[in-house]
């Protein structure tokens, strides 16, 4: 079992921190295996190329210790692609979110990017933030599932959409990750209940995994924690999300896209 989603660093919005030893002591605590670990989303440090400096901390915690898993956060519009180029090879896989501070996109306007065609075309998986906003809902990622065939992650439960979620269960390369299932539950982050199928008409952790994986299977439906934001947002975040990762492990979840 490995925690598929841990921002480290500092966001320069919200100000939330974790650093690699408290994601390693985590580790050891709850007995996980690894950690796949990107930047936080927010940077403010350079108008082009604005993860670099935020990517090198976390390849250089990955090199202290080795069962934390380096994803290398992307973005397709400000990122030069000869920096990308250059130092994807140190990483397992790319992380995009598409409503930074640095410069906000929308997932259906950048399919022509250069650097969109080195992601479609490695055999690493990429990790996307999904939402209910227009422009960052799963239904604005179907063009990318036409032309990756590797391991492509929705976050957040896909914000529970039904039309977008039973599009991309057609797709055998397709995952979700419910992080961080119980902040959003106990914040009231899923909001679109008219998009929702009547399975979690009653929103609850058990009709949300039946549900996620009647579509998916057992295997294709990850867990992870979005530390530091479940720290922060909710009381005892971590280890609230740790109690959905056991009920995980007993309702037979794999919970390893690394298998």
């Amino acid at each position: 079992m490995i925690d598929h989603h841990v921002h480290l660093g500092k966001d320069t919005k919200t100000k939330f921190y974790l650093d690699p030893k408290t994601i390693s002591n985590r580790l050891d605590l709850f007995n996980l295996k690894g950690a796949i670990i990107f930047a936080c989303p927010h940077q403010n440090n350079s108008k082009f190329n604005p993860y670099e400096k935020a990517n090198n901390q976390v390849y250089s915690a990955s090199l202290i210790n080795k069962r934390l898993i380096p994803f290398m956060f992307v973005h397709p519009i400000l990122d030069k692609l000869e920096y990308v180029t250059k130092e994807e090879t140190k990483f397992k896989g790319f992380k995009l979110y598409p409503r930074s501070i640095n410069q906000e996109y929308s997932y259906d306007y950048i399919s022509d990017r250069r650097i969109i065609d080195l992601i479609s075309e490695s055999k690493k998986p990429a990790i996307f933030h999904t939402g209910f906003r227009e422009g960052s809902r799963i239904k604005d990622l179907i063009w990318i599932l036409e032309r990756k065939d590797s391991p492509v992650i929705f976050v957040h439960s896909g914000d529970l959409i039904d039309e977008d979620l039973q599009r991309a269960s057609r797709y055998p390369n397709v995952y979700i990750d419910v992080a961080p299932l119980n902040t959003m539950l106990e914040r009231e982050f899923f909001v679109d209940k008219n998009k929702r199928n009547k399975a979690v008409s009653k929103l609850n952790v058990d009709n949300i995994l039946n549900y996620l994986s009647n579509l998916f299977g057992k295997q294709r439906v990850l867990w992870g924690s979005d530390s530091p934001w479940c720290d922060n947002l909710i009381e005892e975040g971590y280890k609230k999300e740790i109690e959905i990762l056991e009920k995980m492990r007993k309702l037979g979840f794999s919970n390893n896209l690394f298998l």
